[in-house]
Parts: structure tokens; C-alpha cells; sequence
């Protein structure tokens, strides 16, 4: 409960609208963004590969690699592992490249001034 309204209270005492506008925020935004398009790119790609290959080249799709398991099968349970691996990489961005801006602006733009509210 205690931590709760510590929190509300620092929700309260950031000027959020100052650091909305603020250039550093956009270069935030910005930095973010050199990592979510090229990542969602990247793994709309390996659907549409995945697509393409089970619509258009349904022979290669169907192809017995091990048993049961055909192409087409090891092609959609690589969608797993790639989705994780995209949250993975994205944490670790953020930890790197995201996080310190974050912090940079809460100490910059962290309290409100007496008059600004």
C-alpha cells in the first residue's frame, strides 16, 4: 500500500507535459524506433516467407525432413523461438539504448516547478 502511493505520488510530481515536449523525449521516441521498425520487419518477413512458401511451393512445404516433421512444419515452429528471441533482443535495446534517456529525462524533467502546475 505504502509503495502504491509512492508511486502515485512520483506519477504526480513528474511534469509530464514539459517532458512530452521536450527534444530529448523525441530523440527517445526516435531511438526506440531504430529498433521496433526494422524488428518488425524483420519478423513479418518470416511470416510472409512462411506463408508464401505453404501458398505458392506447397512441394517444398511438404517435404519429410525427419518423420513426421515436414518443412512446412519446422518453418512454423521457428515462429517460436524467433518471437522470443524479438522480446529478448528488444529488453536488452531497451536496457542499453532506451533506459538511459528515461532516466536523463526524470532527473531533467522529475519535478514540477512550485508555479507550473
Amino acid at each position: 500500500m505504502g509503495q502504491e502511493q509512492s508511486m502515485s505520488e512520483f506519477r504526480k510530481s513528474v511534469d509530464w507535459e514539459r517532458i512530452y515536449h521536450s527534444k530529448e523525449f523525441r530523440r527517445l521516441k526516435s531511438n526506440r524506433m531504430r529498433f521496433v521498425v526494422p524488428a518488425i520487419i524483420a519478423v513479418c518477413m518470416v511470416f510472409l516467407f512462411l506463408w508464401t512458401v505453404q501458398s505458392y511451393i506447397p512441394a517444398l512445404a511438404n517435404v519429410q525432413l525427419l518423420g513426421f516433421i515436414n518443412f512446412s512444419f519446422l518453418l512454423t515452429m521457428i515462429l517460436f523461438p524467433t518471437i522470443w528471441l524479438a522480446g529478448f533482443a528488444y529488453t536488452k535495446y531497451v536496457e542499453r539504448y532506451v533506459e538511459p534517456y528515461e532516466e536523463g529525462l526524470l532527473k531533467t524533467y522529475g519535478k514540477k516547478e512550485a508555479g507550473h502546475e
